[in-house]
C-alpha cells in the first residue's frame, strides 16, 4: 500500500515537482504462532546478532587508547601519594582548558602562573582518597576549588602539578612512538 505525494520547490531560479511514494507498513499478528516460536525466533535473532558481533574486527589496544584521546572519549590518568592522601589526576578537555585561559586571563600579570597552575589542578583533580572531589570538599564550584587549592601547602601544589605535566609529557612521547613516525604511519596504525 502505497501513497503518491507530490512535492515541490517553488525558487525565482526554477521550479521542481516530483511524486514520491510514501510507504505504510501494517503489522499483521501470526494467530498460530505460540510463545515457544517466539522464543525461538527472539534466540535464533539474538545468536545471530551475538555471531555478527564476535566476528567484527576489534581494534588494538594502542589503537583504541588513541582515539580515545584524539577524539576526546578517553582521559589519561594518574594517581599521587601526598603524605598519606591519594589525590587521582586526569588530563583535562580542550572546554576545560579554555576555561583556564580564560580564568588566567583575568588574573593580575604576577599571579597567572599561580592562578594558572590552581585553576588546572581544580579541574584535574577528581578523586581523593577514592572519593569524588566535589563530595570531599563539599562543593562542585570549579572557582571555590581553585581557592582551597592556592590554600595548599606549595610543596604539595608543585607535586600535584608537576605529576600532571609528567603525565602529560610521557604520553605525548609515547604517542608518537606507538602511532608511528610519519602521517601516513599514523593514520595506517589508527585503522588497525
Amino acid at each position: 500500500m502505497s501513497e503518491k505525494v507530490i512535492t515541490g520547490i517553488n525558487s525565482p531560479i526554477g521550479r521542481l515537482h516530483r511524486a514520491q511514494t510514501q510507504k505504510k507498513v501494517l503489522t499483521v499478528d501470526d494467530p498460530t504462532a505460540t510463545e515457544e516460536d517466539e522464543q525461538v525466533r527472539l534466540m535464533q535473532f539474538e545468536a545471530a546478532r551475538q555471531q555478527q558481533v564476535s566476528e567484527k574486527q576489534r581494534a588494538t589496544p594502542v589503537a583504541v587508547k588513541s582515539m580515545e584521546i584524539l577524539t576526546g572519549i578517553g582521559r589519561l590518568g594518574t594517581k599521587i601519594e601526598v603524605d598519606g592522601t591519594t589525590f587521582s589526576l586526569r588530563s583535562l578537555k580542550a572546554k576545560e582548558m579554555r576555561a583556564v585561559m580564560k580564568a588566567v586571563s583575568n588574573a593580575e600579570e604576577g599571579d597567572r602562573i599561580f592562578e594558572m597552575r590552581s585553576q588546572i589542578l581544580a579541574r584535574a583533580i577528581y578523586e581523593i582518597d577514592g572519593q569524588p572531589v566535589d563530595m570531599v570538599l563539599q562543593t562542585d564550584d570549579v572557582d571555590e576549588i581553585s581557592e582551597m587549592i592556592q590554600e595548599m601547602d606549595e610543596l604539595t601544589l608543585t607535586n600535584l602539578y608537576t605529576k600532571y605535566t609528567d603525565m602529560l609529557s610521557e604520553h605525548s612521547k609515547n604517542l608518537g612512538k606507538n602511532l608511528g613516525e610519519t602521517s601516513e604511519e599514523v593514520t595506517e596504525n589508527l585503522k588497525k
